[in-house]
């Protein structure tokens, strides 16, 4: 398991730890999206009130996670959860907040509107995340030259990208990717 504010990776002399790597998410606008999506799972979770869940759904949704993982017994689940500080409750939790994201429906708000006026409570639970993504979008660089489609993003170079979602695979972070078709 790796302490909180301990080296999670290193670059050249540079060690960067989870904090950096979450600031530095939160500088670019790439939380954004991700922190508004846990805020509404938690907030769904807090309106499901006394309603019971579909066990089955989360059954369904844990085999899932855990055969995408592949995560075949009991124990090399709890391994996994281990080594990232998580427990079976967070791993629960999880699957709570995703199943109350999808059947709570109409506008759901939630008193904290972005990650860094967020009360520490709420910013503990970004790491309880299970599974993270980032989309790979294409591996050619030509969208990236003069007149394409990418050419003042350079976040979207397909090189980073692809450090990035095998540095997430080395440190066996789960991550969720994909590549857009029809560029």
């Amino acid at each position: 398991m790796v302490e909180e504010g301990a080296a999670v990776f290193v670059c050249g002399h540079s060690s960067y730890t989870d904090r950096d790597v979450i600031d530095a998410a939160f500088f670019r606008g790439e939380l954004d999206s991700i922190w508004r999506d846990l805020l509404r799972g938690v907030e769904c979770e807090n309106q499901s009130g006394d309603a019971e869940m579909d066990d089955a759904i989360i059954d369904s949704a844990v085999e899932k996670f855990r055969y995408d993982h592949d995560l075949i017994t009991a124990e090399e689940t709890e391994q996994w959860l281990e080594a990232r500080g998580l427990t079976m409750d967070d791993f629960g939790e999880y699957f709570a907040r995703h199943y109350w994201k999808d059947k709570v429906t109409g506008n759901v708000r939630s008193g904290a509107t972005d990650y860094v006026s967020a009360p520490d409570e709420m910013r503990a639970l970004r790491p309880l995340n299970v599974s993270m993504g980032l989309l790979l979008e294409n591996i050619s660089p030509r969208l990236r030259a003069r007149g394409g489609v990418h050419q003042a993003a350079p976040d979207k170079d397909p090189a980073l990208r692809i450090k990035m979602i095998d540095e997430a695979g080395e440190l066996r972070i789960p991550f969720t990717t994909g590549i857009l078709l029809g560029i």
